[in-house]
């Protein structure tokens, strides 16, 4: 388990590198993030927040708990974020919001970085510094989801290629696994934006209204991705209906070949069945050559059904 600590001090952002007694956050800094990779360490780490003890499946299983869990001295939020090296398949991060300090809880080796910069004077920007640790957060997560867009896109690209150059390539598990994990990364993004949209909700008030509008605007951004996991999504439905029709065809082509030989044999069947059945006279038995023009007639037959065939264009 790893802790990186914020603090501000006369309006800049310091990343604080000592080891801080977490009885000492709350007074000390103003920003904490938590990586792990047992969630029981870091219920043990906060045990000294009354608040936890109360709320350990919010941590335990965030998948039960769609909404935050608030009072007039906390807000405990969970979000959804894709996993780093399979971005269809996603994992939580918590946030606990207190009135002097946030603390992040990121499961380890996540991408999630808030890399802070130190301006001149955060304050001039949001009133509330908080707000200036989620702005940072949310533009942290749309970076990410544009990466993870990116990666699907590629993917897609070869996909298409496949689907011009070599379709023979291509496995229905791979055509159908893009479309569905494009729509799982398409869920992830949008439970994000409703999440934050949740939180930002929960500061609404007169007080911070400089605050909420720019968080609002920074919001924006989740319906732009939106936006693209759509196109995406319909370019995944696209190539879905493009591989179907390809495996029509070639099922259609390969019905057309049994066709064809059916119908060649069909003749030839016919002749030999008339010639092997067992009646005493049969007047061509006699015919010196009648073996040989036996053969022959079968080649023409063949040779006449094939042209007729091309010409039709059966073998098209």
């Amino acid at each position: 388990m790893n802790t990186v600590y914020y603090k501000i001090e006369n309006g800049n952002i310091k990343n604080i590198e000592e080891e801080i007694d977490v009885k000492n956050w709350e007074e000390k800094l103003d920003w904490v993030d938590i990586y792990y990779n047992s969630i029981d360490e870091v219920i043990d780490l906060l045990s000294f927040l009354p608040l936890v003890d109360g709320n350990k499946s919010m941590f335990i299983h965030p998948e039960n708990h769609p909404l935050p869990i608030t009072n007039e001295n906390y807000i405990i939020q969970s979000f959804k974020i894709s996993k780093t090296k399979k971005i269809y398949d996603h994992e939580y991060f918590s946030l606990i919001i207190l009135k002097t300090i946030i603390i992040m809880i990121i499961p380890q080796n996540n991408r999630i970085s808030i890399n802070i910069p130190e301006p001149k004077d955060t304050k001039s920007f949001f009133r509330d510094i908080r707000f200036y640790f989620i702005y940072k957060l949310m533009t942290e997560i749309i970076a990410i989801n544009i990466n993870s867009i990116n990666t699907a896109r590629k993917r897609q690209r070869n996909i298409e290629q496949k689907l011009l150059e070599s379709p023979d390539q291509l496995s229905s598990i791979l055509v159908m696994n893009n479309q569905i994990e494009i729509g799982q990364l398409a869920d992830i993004v949008e439970d994000q934006n409703v999440s934050f949209r949740v939180l930002t909700s929960l500061f609404d008030n007169q007080k911070n209204s400089d605050d909420i509008k720019r968080l609002q605007k920074l919001q924006y951004g989740f319906s732009e991705l939106n936006r693209m996991l759509e196109r995406l999504e319909e370019k995944a439905e696209s190539f879905r209906l493009q591989f179907v029709m390809i495996q029509q065809e070639v099922s259609t082509h390969k019905i057309n070949v049994l066709t064809i030989i059916q119908a060649i044999f069909v003749p030839l069947t016919f002749i030999a069945g008339v010639y092997g059945m067992n009646f005493k006279y049969i007047p061509e038995l006699e015919w010196e050559y009648g073996y040989f023009i036996t053969w022959g007639s079968f080649f023409i037959i063949v040779a006449s059904l094939l042209v007729y065939f091309k010409k039709k264009g059966w073998f098209d």
